[in-house]
């Protein structure tokens, strides 16, 4: 039998909500340019 704590479960559950978001998006050709991508966020962050 497996256990595991709350927090870990909640954190496993994020996790895959995430995974299958990226799934999404690749499949449906959602997808940022690494250049683009670091360029919005340092614009984010330091603007």
């Amino acid at each position: 039998m497996l256990s595991q704590d709350i927090k870990s479960y909640e954190d496993l559950q994020n996790l895959l909500k995430l995974i299958f978001q990226s799934e999404n998006d690749v499949e449906n050709n959602k997808l940022t340019n690494q250049d683009e991508m670091f360029d919005n966020l340092e614009k984010r962050l330091f603007d």
